[in-house]
């Protein structure tokens, strides 16, 4: 059996701790971009130390539709990820009308689906909006009804599997109360 040179083993996309070791500047960027490259992160072409924003990290991993990612907080409870929405309008949650009047804001946390073993809460700075016909009301969120305080990710996921299996390990797997 022939040894691996570090540089085929970079190429061929496995790298030990060993090769890391070994401290080589041309292998360590290689394996860098190679990584990079795996997680579609950042150009392939351009092998200089620059990294991926946690923002923009986040944007792909929650792929939360018209919404992007302001902050990421990491604390004892989870990940709380800041986001705010894309359009400047509020739309009210009862009718859909877009709505140019703030009544006041609050800031809202919902459930997310887990991040490699650590909770996931969305945070945003909700309006509420003065409409015509309605009064005054939450704004439409994209990501959760209503009154909900957890995402429509996380109640998939809840629902698919109290399909499949009793409700005492959903709860236990999912951390709920």
């Amino acid at each position: 059996m022939d040894r691996l040179t570090p540089e085929t083993r970079v190429s061929a996309g496995i790298l030990s701790l060993s090769d890391a070791v070994r401290g080589c500047a041309g292998v360590m960027r290689l394996a860098r971009a190679s990584f990079r490259q795996a997680a579609g992160c950042s150009k392939v072409s351009n092998l200089e130390e620059d990294g991926v924003r946690v923002t923009t990290a986040f944007n792909r991993l929650l792929a939360l539709q018209g919404v992007r990612v302001i902050d990421v907080l990491f604390g004892a409870d989870g990940v709380s990820v800041r986001v705010a929405l894309r359009r400047r309008r509020a739309a009210c949650s009862g009718c859909g009308q877009v709505c140019g009047r703030v009544h006041d804001r609050a800031l809202r946390r919902w459930r997310h689906l887990d991040l490699a073993g650590s909770r996931c809460f969305v945070e945003y700075e909700l309006r509420r909006v003065r409409c015509p016909d309605c009064g005054v009301r939450v704004e439409a969120d994209p990501w959760a009804r209503a009154s909900a305080r957890h995402t429509r990710d996380f109640e998939h996921l809840v629902a698919f599997m109290a399909q499949h299996m009793a409700k005492t390990p959903i709860a236990r797997l999912l951390r709920i109360g």
